[in-house]
């Protein structure tokens, strides 16, 4: 069975802006905002979650090089573009009330050291260009409750909330890494990559999942954030005893097919891949 058919009864809607831009806050960090005339809408990411995680892991791919920093921004807002915000604010608590209390309890993350911080100023990193909204803790508010969601997702769905452009590159060079590790998980031929390899998979997020049943009877689960639906689809994908998710032995790409066989991204890749071969056959034999 294809485990990413696990996520196909699932209806959790998300917030995408119809655009987004870079701002530079007071500290000089830059962030990525919806425009002040961008129109919010909802979507069902769960609809996309392979092709999310695959764009996410290939922009992480292409972190790895050594990029001008306006090329570098230009990739991360593309994603946000497509995708939305990753939305983890509510998701890196470790108390699942923090918007309720003054202290937010934070564990160590690719994103913040572990430790205590005042709610106030933790809600306030998202919102650089705009502190009144980080100062007023929502209700029952319409967005969040259309979207079955808790009030806090007012915040996160507001066009105020921004994330680092650092915070989105790292989780993505971060999720490429363990891609990377994944290819090499069973390497026989460089032990050290191998053990360094295991480690880093060992070492993977975890996550407080909330499933249940819907109304058809069907496996419900709950995503706290964008970012917790792309490492669910990257989970069991990994871990899928077909190893579907491969990259491309002639162009690098990174994709998903079943066919245990399959070496390339497309036929295109798969004839390319030959000529060159068989070129190179020909001049060793000249």
């Amino acid at each position: 069975m294809d485990t990413m058919s696990l996520l196909k009864f699932n209806s959790e809607q998300w917030m995408r802006f119809s655009d987004y831009e870079l701002r530079t806050d007071a500290n000089g960090q830059r962030y990525i905002v919806p425009t002040e005339d961008a129109v919010g809408s909802m979507y069902v990411p769960a609809e996309h979650a392979r092709e999310i995680m695959l764009d996410a892991v290939e922009i992480g791919k292409q972190l790895t090089k050594d990029l001008p920093v306006e090329v570098v921004e230009g990739l991360i807002l593309g994603f946000v573009r497509r995708h939305g915000v990753l939305g983890i604010m509510p998701e890196l608590p470790m108390n699942d009330n923090f918007a309720e209390v003054k202290q937010t309890s934070l564990s160590e993350s690719w994103f913040f050291q572990a430790g205590v911080a005042p709610t106030e100023q933790y809600i306030g990193m998202f919102f650089p260009f705009n502190k009144e909204m980080a100062e007023t803790i929502p209700g029952s508010l319409s967005i969040a409750a259309l979207s079955g969601r808790e009030p806090v997702y007012e915040l996160v769905f507001s066009r105020y909330y921004g994330e680092k452009v650092q915070w989105i590159a790292t989780y993505l060079y971060e999720l490429f890494r363990c891609f990377f590790a994944y290819l090499n998980f069973d390497n026989e031929d460089d032990a050290e990559l191998r053990a360094n390899s295991r480690k880093i998979i060992a070492e993977f997020p975890k996550h407080k999942m909330r499933y249940g049943i819907n109304s058809d009877a069907r496996l419900s689960v709950h995503f706290t954030s964008l970012k917790a639906l792309i490492d669910f689809a990257f989970t069991i994908s990994v871990t899928n005893s077909e190893k579907p998710m491969k990259m491309c032995k002639h162009c690098n790409k990174i994709y998903y097919n079943e066919n245990a066989r399959s070496e390339f991204c497309s036929g295109r890749c798969r004839n390319q891949w030959n000529v060159y071969k068989s070129r190179g056959n020909k001049n060793k034999g000249e």
